[in-house]
């Protein structure tokens, strides 16, 4: 039986940190120490600890203080996928699933009939790990753990096959997880071979260096925001970066 999945689950610009005193915080500590040298300090104590001072503050404005999403635990859970929205074998080309897997998840009715896509979270804060697999006749054996903190910038990942991505996961707002992911800098060699049963190496090895070639490292593959709807976990895949369209996986709570 044709079967695969090659799962393509941001960036927050920060600008430069500036502090309270014009931007200088050396400038600002060394007319603080000038005032100081008058007291007991001696002034390249002063000196540094007002340096101090300035640096503190200047991270402490910048720094961002939004709490976790979904309260901290809300992800948590099993769901299973019940609906798709949209084109998703269009969506699955896009972000380069070769056609045998594409037409093997096809027939399973992309997770949302014969087989149940299930995704499991695991939420403690911004620690996230998601346990991704299906039930059902057929793929039930093709799953992937992945692990990642919200807001610690862009972490590598390992997805089903063994396959290597980049993904920057961030608070989008509460209520809204975004994960954005891109090409490493190298992929593993072999992945498709696993997603591809009847396939020869060959083959696999045509759709990956494709796939490389079409590519560049850290470019942008998709976009995922997650959001809970109504008591529905969605999943909203953006692939227009990769000149590809948006669609939705609906999940209900199975436990």
């Amino acid at each position: 039986m044709l079967a695969g999945l090659k799962e393509n689950a941001f960036v927050a610009v920060r600008g430069p940190v500036r502090s309270v005193n014009s931007g200088h915080p050396e400038r600002g500590a060394a007319r603080q120490a000038h005032f100081l040298q008058g007291g007991s300090l001696p002034a390249s104590v002063a000196l540094s600890l007002c340096a101090f001072r300035a640096v503190t503050r200047s991270k402490r404005r910048t720094s961002t203080s939004r709490g976790a999403g979904f309260g901290g635990k809300g992800l948590s859970g099993k769901w299973g996928c019940f609906e798709t929205e949209g084109d998703i074998d269009a969506y699955w080309k896009a972000t380069g699933l070769p056609w045998l897997a594409r037409k093997g998840l096809q027939l399973m009715d992309w997770g949302a009939g014969k087989n149940t896509n299930i995704r499991e979270f695991a939420q403690e804060g911004d620690q996230i790990t998601m346990q991704y697999s299906f039930e059902g006749p057929g793929l039930g054996g093709l799953g992937f753990t992945e692990t990642y903190t919200v807001g610690s910038g862009v972490q590598e990942i390992t997805r089903m096959g063994g396959a290597k991505i980049m993904v920057e996961p961030v608070w989008e707002s509460e209520s809204v997880l975004r994960v954005t992911n891109m090409n490493p800098a190298k992929q593993t060699k072999g992945w498709a071979k696993t997603l591809i049963t009847g396939g020869s190496d060959e083959e696999a090895e045509q759709m990956v260096n494709e796939e490389d070639a079409a590519k560049g490292t850290g470019e942008v593959i998709d976009v995922h925001r997650f959001f809970i709807e109504d008591d529905k976990l969605v999943l909203e895949a953006d692939s227009s970066p990769s000149e590809g369209p948006v669609v939705k996986w609906l999940l209900k709570k199975l436990d």
